[in-house]
């Protein structure tokens, strides 16, 4: 992924829970960033 700047923040607000699977998640991706594979979890999240 290329650097670029992103000039809007995000913030959301987990329970332990969600946190939990979440991190789950990104252990299971292989990913190195954290970040990025929250974005990733995100951007295939289908919004009501």
């Amino acid at each position: 992924m290329a650097n670029r700047t992103r000039t809007n923040r995000n913030e959301f607000h987990l329970s332990d829970k969600d946190q939990f699977i979440l991190d789950e998640k990104f252990k299971l991706s292989g990913m190195k960033s954290k970040s990025e594979s929250n974005e990733l979890c995100i951007s295939f999240y289908k919004f009501k």
